[in-house]
């Protein structure tokens, strides 16, 4: 599209005017393409402008970068264009590419917390779109996408400052990583539009260009492997890391991470070394002098303490806070237990509802199905009655989690699922 503001002087508006999408012949006179048809949006100012498009068939899907908006246009007739269907949530909608079978749409922000996101365009002449998934490099909240492209399961996101990165997308409702080659190396003071501007991923020898703004043209071969995070061929990766193992492709996303191997600095900033702050805040003590309450029913009991100190304890009916207890109709629960998870499934809040029949000290953790710890909900002193408490799974992908109550030696396990 063309507006006065963006209008270079190259005669490109004098030639084919002010329009929101253009439609140019370049097959009759390639050295002369001549407009045949075009689009407006009617609108003041930006409204409408289209800064790329992308085609399946008859169908044109364009990008209405300053409205934060999609577009679908029926182009059978290339000489006069019909908007069908328009649809928002697509912040700073910079790109896009349409699946190979035409049934997934996938969008690209550009914009910090740039997603990539996919949508159900099957019903689109009926003005029926439904998102399916969106995804973001991990630290990608500070941080744009640029441009993208679809090549058989795969999607090819050129991704500025994280440089090529490359998802499964043979279930578009689940995008998974599988491999990147970074080609910048972002710092404190980069822009969120330096590094991998483009991508083209349609060779036959299964060859990449990037091409890089700061750095030069890229061409890699990824059809040998797939690249780790931490740009190693095959490799077993790490989920966050920072890395300065040799392997100069990875980001610098995760604070404390020495190398690819997920070893972390300790507090005496040793690269995977074991020294620890005790209880007493020493580093490498042995938690032999921790002062603190050893009563799990106080107020200010400590996990850590190994000698005991003085405790607190609330009054009466009353909660650490200050609080009146709040209990069901005056009843006291009779046991331990996770009353209800709701929505099951869910996305991407949880609220976890739980009683508490004894005051005492009670955590609830929340584990991915293999048993890996993820987030502590709740680690205090909890008073008698009815409780409740929020997951909030925004950063973590579709699938089947574990919820985990301990209470008073009362332990409790509960599956969800977190359904994007």
């Amino acid at each position: 599209g063309s507006t006065e503001e963006w209008d270079y002087n190259d005669g490109s508006v004098e030639a084919w005017g002010l329009n929101d999408l253009i439609i140019l012949d370049l097959v009759s006179d390639p050295e002369n393409p001549a407009l045949i048809g075009s689009w407006n949006d009617g609108g003041s100012g930006n409204s409408g402008y289209l800064h790329d498009v992308c085609i399946y068939e008859d169908i044109l899907f364009g990008c209405g970068i300053f409205d934060d908006k999609m577009y679908a246009f029926d182009i059978s007739d290339k000489t006069s264009p019909q908007k069908i269907h328009e649809w928002s949530g697509v912040p700073s909608a910079h790109a896009c590419w349409v699946s190979e079978d035409g049934n997934t749409l996938f969008t690209a922000s550009e914009t910090t917390n740039g997603h990539i996101i996919s949508w159900d365009v099957t019903d689109v002449a009926n003005e029926n779109v439904n998102l399916l998934d969106e995804w973001l490099p991990q630290g990608g909240e500070n941080w744009s996408s640029h441009n993208l492209f679809v090549k058989g399961n795969y999607l090819y996101i050129s991704y500025y400052v994280y440089g090529l990165q490359i998802l499964d997308i043979s279930d578009p409702t689940n995008m998974v990583y599988v491999g990147h080659y970074d080609t910048y190396y972002e710092s404190d003071v980069s822009g969120i539009f330096e590094g991998a501007w483009g991508t083209y991923p349609f060779f036959n020898s299964q060859k990449v260009i990037i091409s890089d703004r700061s750095t030069g043209l890229y061409v890699i071969n990824h059809g040998l492997c797939v690249y780790d995070e931490c740009g190693i061929c095959d490799g077993n990766g790490y989920v966050d890391w920072t890395c300065n193992d040799d392997a100069g492709s990875c980001w610098d996303i995760a604070d404390g991470y020495c190398d690819c191997n997920g070893n972390v600095l300790d507090c005496n900033d040793t690269c995977g070394g074991s020294a620890v702050i005790d209880c007493d805040g020493t580093c490498g003590g042995d938690n032999t002098i921790c002062f603190g309450c050893m009563d799990d029913s106080a107020c200010n009991y400590d996990i850590d303490a190994t000698i005991e100190g003085e405790c607190e304890y609330p009054e009466e009916n009353y909660d650490c806070e200050g609080n009146l207890l709040s209990l069901h109709g005056n009843r006291i629960p009779k046991k331990f237990t996770i009353d209800h998870i709701y929505p099951n499934p869910f996305n991407p809040l949880a609220t976890i509802s739980f009683s508490i029949p004894e005051l005492g000290f009670t955590t609830i953790t929340a584990y991915d199905i293999t048993g890996k710890k993820l987030e502590t909900l709740t680690n205090k002193v909890l008073q008698v009655g009815y409780h409740t408490v929020s997951w909030n799974a925004l950063s973590y992908p579709s699938g089947v989690y574990l919820i985990s109550m301990d209470s008073g030696g009362f332990t409790q396990t509960q599956k969800v699922v977190l359904l994007k």
